[in-house]
């Protein structure tokens, strides 16, 4: 896809005690920051030429303007080095590869001028200290999903539609390790559709009813996020 940007995150739990819900690491970005600033996400960014050599091709060969055409798994390689390299880079945690577990992708939708394609990874972490850099990070938190979705309805963090789905879904588990198993058996794709509706906007995804045609009132499966002036609702019926 022609100037989209491949990137690559990790969604990284931990659970303090059995018994209790498990919590997410977000980190906070710098509000001077065109993408995204100021909101609460999972570490993550675009791929760097030095990730290439997952593939063994040297950063040197590579611009990173125009990344090479790759196939499904030499992409899914590069994108587990991106991802461990970003986490490495703006948390301090040092992940194995096969810690990772293929969780999702996200298309940034065609209405919006600067387009992200990115591959989210699943770990379970435990013991590490987290680092941020003060720049392009500037703080961070360990939070159930639940209590999370709340600050954000409560307008005390922000955070992009993706981080938002992630955790609606995330908070449907206790069990980090279940939580995983689950959510990377079958990967979700997002190809959002964002349209215009009344006080607000809505991405629908490829599984919604309306999304072919762009029809919000279209009737049967739901499949979207409404992000309105009230903070947004996340529908899967």
């Amino acid at each position: 896809m022609r100037n989209v940007i491949p990137a690559a995150g990790v969604i990284l739990l931990r659970q303090p005690k059995p018994e209790a819900a498990f919590d997410v690491l977000l980190l906070k970005r710098n509000p001077e920051l065109k993408v995204h600033g100021g909101h609460w996400v999972f570490p993550g960014g675009k791929f760097d030429a030095e990730d290439y050599r997952a593939l063994k091709l040297s950063p040197s060969a590579i611009d990173i303007r125009h990344p090479p055409v790759l196939s499904q798994d030499d992409y899914l390689q590069v994108a587990q080095q991106a991802a461990l390299r970003e986490t490495q880079e703006e948390t301090g945690i040092i992940l194995e590869q096969q810690s990772l577990a293929y969780h999702s992708r996200w298309l940034t939708p065609k209405a919006l001028s600067k387009r992200f394609d990115t591959c989210f990874f699943i770990a379970e972490t435990t013991g590490q200290d987290v680092i941020v850099d003060g720049s392009e990070i500037v703080d961070y938190q360990w939070i159930t999903a639940t209590a999370s979705l709340a600050l954000h309805q409560e307008r005390k963090i922000t955070m992009p539609p993706a981080t938002f789905v992630t955790l609606s879904r995330l908070s449907e588990f206790i069990h980090a390790k279940t939580a995983i198993e689950v959510l990377s058996k079958n990967v979700a794709h997002y190809r959002p559709k964002l349209i215009t509706i009344d006080k607000g906007l809505c991405s629908l995804y490829e599984d919604d009813a309306g999304y072919e045609h762009e029809d919000y009132l279209a009737e049967g499966k739901r499949h979207r996020l409404n992000m309105l002036a009230g903070g947004f609702e996340y529908i899967c019926d």
